[in-house]
């Protein structure tokens, strides 16, 4: 873990962010280096940029593009309302797009520390993730006394959205990105922070039920099935999560699609039901207006087409009717 400061680059008299990594060990600061120059390669919309690394008084510096604004929890904390589901997925799939980029490197880059407060919007409202927790590699490996696991963010991680490999000093691959992907997400969309790790396998071994509720039982507008994805991504056991971003990625999209299939059909049942009713009332303006958005949505649904023709041509009639105008020539 380590301190970000807010800095000014005299050379190019702009703010940056200068995160201060603790690598203790030759072998920290030698990895420090190699995932400090990947990264000042890597160019991702969801990444911040790294511009520069150096060594000062044993401690080791990043320097990154500095974000304005608000992050994420602050936002949350300022509004107390969740994100709406639409814009968190979209979140959701730039983080993850980022993610591939960052666990294909060989070896992985591993953030280590995906939380709400590490995430912040561009003017565009795109999403950019902060706080690369470096030097700690693949492996991972943290200290395993109970009073460590106690500390909040002790090392370089916060205890609602680390998953119980890295809370327990086990090794960590990218899987452990995922879970603090998904419990963010989780937070994003409910306006909570999830009960960590240590808390829900506590609970299970007392024999009660998984304290970590789907998203969709606390905020009814989060569909059941990306609640569904959220919940497998949190799975305590690394091996019944998703295996990669990309695999998560993929089962966000599926689940979006099947709940913008699942609303189109509803919204077209509606809309059907609310033109037979106008017809039944001879209000054709109204029917033809229900079946048109039938039709923007699928034009075959039903006999919708050939009822549309029906009820223009009763409007068109009505018309003739209205205005007084026979409806056959007069001699």
């Amino acid at each position: 873990s380590g301190t970000v400061y807010e800095a000014i680059n005299e050379n190019l008299k702009c703010r940056v962010a200068v995160k201060e990594v603790l690598a203790g060990t030759e072998e920290q600061r030698r990895r420090f280096k190699k995932e400090a120059s990947l990264l000042a390669n890597l160019d991702h919309p969801a990444l911040t940029k790294v511009s520069d690394h150096f060594a000062e008084l044993g401690s080791q510096f990043l320097v990154m593009d500095y974000v304005a604004g608000d992050d994420l929890a602050a936002q949350l904390e300022k509004d107390r309302i969740p994100f709406q589901t639409a814009r968190v997925l979209k979140w959701a799939d730039q983080l993850l797009d980022a993610l591939e980029v960052l666990h294909s490197e060989r070896p992985p880059i591993i953030h280590h520390d995906i939380k709400p407060s590490n995430l912040k919007l561009k003017s565009n409202d795109r999403i950019v993730l902060l706080d690369f927790g470096l030097a700690r590699g693949s492996a991972g490996q943290m200290p395993k006394t109970l009073s460590q696991h106690r500390t909040e963010n002790a090392h370089g991680f916060t205890r609602s959205y680390a998953p119980k490999e890295q809370m327990l000093g086990h090794s960590t691959d990218p899987r452990a990105d995922l879970y603090s992907l998904a419990a963010t997400l989780w937070t994003l969309l409910t306006g909570k922070a999830p009960p960590d790790a240590l808390e829900r396998i506590g609970d299970k071994e007392d024999g009660n039920p998984d304290p970590l509720r789907p998203a969709n039982e606390i905020n009814p507008q989060v569909p059941q099935t990306i609640a569904a994805v959220l919940h497998q991504s949190m799975s305590l056991s690394r091996d019944q999560r998703h295996s990669s971003a990309t695999e998560m990625r993929g089962a966000l999209l599926a689940a979006s699609k099947e709940e913008e299939e699942r609303a189109n059909r509803a919204r077209m049942a509606e809309l059907y039901q609310a033109a037979q009713s106008a017809i039944k009332n001879g209000d054709w303006g109204k029917a033809i207006e229900h079946l048109q958005s039938v039709q923007e949505i699928n034009r075959y649904y039903m006999d919708v087409e050939a009822l549309l023709q029906q009820a223009q041509q009763q409007q068109q009639l009505s018309a003739i009717y209205e205005k007084g105008r026979p409806l056959f020539p007069v001699p």
